[in-house]
């Protein structure tokens, strides 16, 4: 019986480890400039470049914030997302992108191919499990419309992601 509750008390132990792993690289990886800064700048040894990363109409930089969404099945409209659910995206100037979606973190890459031709790719991703049917519902969707997306639309303060068929399936605001 020692043995038994001993071992369950490891277990317990490794996964508030792992969670204080995860939680410490979630904060290592956030951006802790402030929202007053509309520049960054990048040096390597011999080049310096400006990126103007905070201004109207941008898709890098600011952290976007899910307003809508298609349910799961093919062809549903964006509609509200439930109060309670929320997700977010940002994209960076590397080509990576950091997602918290209603219950899990992803980071993975895109690509732009001119125009509004955007490709998000699977990346990382957590693998927790939400204690609500709705959550887990919404995040299924959520990571299940990132990779369909081909285009995308930014308009002032709101980005609109349409899959292949140009149907809006993910809808964000800053």
């Amino acid at each position: 019986m020692y043995q038994k509750r001993a071992s369950s008390y490891r277990w317990l132990l490794l996964g508030v480890m792992v969670l204080l792993g995860l939680s410490l690289l979630f904060v290592v990886g956030c951006d802790s400039t402030s929202s007053d800064d509309t520049t960054s700048t990048t040096t390597d040894s011999e080049t310096s470049t400006n990126v103007d990363t905070n201004t109207d109409g941008d898709l890098v930089g600011p952290v976007w914030t899910l307003t809508q969404m298609a349910a799961k099945e093919e062809g549903a409209d964006a509609a509200p997302i439930e109060e309670g659910i929320t997700a977010t995206i940002e994209f960076n100037a590397d080509g990576t992108y950091h997602a918290q979606a209603p219950v899990n973190i992803l980071n993975g890459t895109y690509t732009l191919d001119g125009g509004d031709k955007i490709t998000i790719n699977d990346g990382a991703m957590t693998r927790m499990i939400g204690i609500d049917d709705a959550v887990n519902a919404a995040e299924d969707a959520f990571v299940a419309h990132l990779t369909s997306v081909a285009t995308y639309k930014v308009l002032a303060d709101s980005l609109s992601l349409y899959d292949t068929d140009g149907i809006l399936v993910l809808e964000f605001e800053k």
